[in-house]
């Protein structure tokens, strides 16, 4: 003796009460935000950008820069400035989440059922606003070091001078834009934000 289902007819139990299983594919759905977003202040927070730019207007020197001045001081932040502790906050949980579960839709198809619910971010304008780049305020300098920055080849770096100096006029400090080219190497562009909200929108998706 052997017991049997009808597949096709437990497929259509399932359909009829999708509805009912809402609510806690929500509960997934938030989990599953939580540990992206998670992931996603920790890619911000370890990416060798961000590193470079908290490291100061006195750091060493970028791989981006060819270790000649470093990125705070040559993206020109006001010196004091922590640029990246206000990245960071644009995308708080309260920035991102999920909304509530009579705002998803169900998805039925032939051989499956996809719960969605939408996610609520910053907009590419709000980033803009709160990232601007310290020399030309309508552009963002998140999007700046990923299509390039122009000047690295004027940039004059005080303290690598003998004696170490810094410039009155300098937002940063140390660092300030020469009349004439000091080097013939350009800003090497380098993916950033737009990587980092692709790998947190493939995590929300479960990919």
């Amino acid at each position: 003796m052997a017991a049997r289902v009808n597949i096709n007819s437990f497929k259509q139990i399932i359909v009829r009460q999708a509805p009912s299983f809402q609510g806690f594919m929500h509960y997934a759905a938030q989990a599953r935000l939580v540990s992206a977003h998670h992931n996603l202040l920790k890619d911000i927070i370890n990416h060798p950008i961000s590193k470079d730019i908290v490291a100061g207007p006195e750091a060493n020197g970028s791989s981006l820069t060819g270790g000649i001045p470093n990125l705070f001081s040559f993206i020109g932040f006001p010196e004091g400035s922590d640029p990246i502790s206000l990245l960071l906050d644009i995308f708080s949980k309260n920035n991102v989440r999920l909304l509530p579960p009579n705002k998803g839709r169900i998805i039925k198809k032939q051989d499956s059922i996809t719960f969605e619910f939408p996610v609520i971010m910053p907009s590419l304008s709000e980033i803009r606003r709160a990232t601007p780049l310290p020399f030309s305020p309508d552009k963002s300098w998140t999007e700046a070091v990923e299509t390039g920055l122009w000047g690295l080849s004027h940039y004059l770096y005080g303290l690598a001078l003998n004696p170490p100096r810094y410039f009155a006029t300098s937002r940063s400090g140390p660092g300030i834009e020469a009349s004439n080219p000091v080097r013939s190497k350009e800003f090497s562009p380098a993916p950033y934000l737009t990587e980092i909200l692709n790998n947190f929108r493939k995590r929300l998706a479960g990919a």
